[in-house]
This record gives structure tokens, sequence and C-alpha cells, in this order.
């Protein structure tokens, strides 16, 4: 399989060390919704067989929004991975996603998160 990373500010919080305090924006509870986010969808990414076999590797940039819910609001690949069956994955994956895991401490309103999906052959 590929690697998945997301481009995660350096912000080293740990699981579960979301601050108490309520209210829009907490950087802590959203850092740890984005790795939460992250982890949830690299567990639902797929190497599409056809895109193995041909070799194929290269990395999306996917563009993602949520509700505090984790509803999934909009998402678009911002920029392709060079390779329709690649970028038709990352579609796919958000898909069979749902439903998205909740963002525990943030507001009930739209998160934008920005991850990099990387389908590597090793």
């Amino acid at each position: 399989g590929g690697a998945f990373t997301g481009a995660i500010a350096s912000a080293s919080t740990s699981p579960g060390s979301s601050s108490g305090s309520s209210g829009g924006g907490v950087p802590g509870a959203y850092v740890d919704y984005k790795a939460q986010l992250l982890a949830w969808l690299k567990k639902h990414k797929e190497y599409p067989r056809r895109a193995k076999l041909r070799r194929q590797e290269g990395a999306a940039h996917l563009y993602i929004v949520v509700d505090g819910s984790g509803r999934l609001i909009d998402y678009r690949i911002d920029k392709s991975s060079g390779y329709k069956l690649l970028d038709q994955e990352v579609a796919d994956m958000v898909e069979r996603a749902q439903p998205l895991p909740a963002a525990n401490g943030l507001a009930d309103a739209r998160h934008e998160f920005r991850f990099l999906v990387e389908f590597g052959l090793r």
C-alpha cells in the first residue's frame, strides 16, 4: 500500500489533549480532528489494481469540508495525481468513508481540511 500523509501543521498535540474550552476555533481540537479524519480516510483507501498493474504512482491534493457532526459538506481534488484511476480512487475513498467521524470539541460549523493522498509502489 501507499503512504497516506496529511500535511498536518507542526503542532504536536497528543490524541485526547483537546482543550476543554468551548467555542469556535480550538486549535488543539482542530489538529486532533484532522489527525482522526486522516486516519479514518486512510482505513478506506485502496490502491486500484489497474493502477498498480500499470505502475501508476502519484499524489492527489484533497480538499474536504465537513461540519461538526462529521457530515460531508463538500470535497474536491485540488491537484490531480496525474492519473485518472488514482484521482477516482480518492473520490471513491471519500464516499466509502462516510459517515465520517464527528468532530469532538469543534463547534457545529464548517471545517476545511487539505490532505495529500499518496499512492506509491514499494
